[in-house]
């Protein structure tokens, strides 16, 4: 019994942790410009003619994924 909790315990802590690794992972059809020094993340990727229609939830996800490939610019910068 203790040896399958273990194992379920192992599982778990597996899957947590892919789960943050999927949380920070963010792929996009073309690359970001990025100015480090000033901070900007720059979106090539065409908008739609109207974006005023797009969800809400759609532009929110669009600018979690900006600010998140930049935070991730942020963590390679030479310490």
């Amino acid at each position: 019994m203790e040896g399958q909790s273990m194992k379920a315990l192992l599982a778990k802590a597996e899957q947590d942790e892919a789960e943050k690794r999927q949380r920070i992972t963010v792929h996009q059809e073309l690359e970001l410009g990025f100015d480090l020094d000033n901070l900007p993340a720059l979106d090539w990727a065409p908008l739609p003619l109207c974006c005023c229609h797009w969800p809400q939830a759609e532009l929110r996800a669009l600018a979690w994924d900006n600010t998140q490939l930049l935070i991730n610019q942020l963590w390679q910068l030479p310490t």
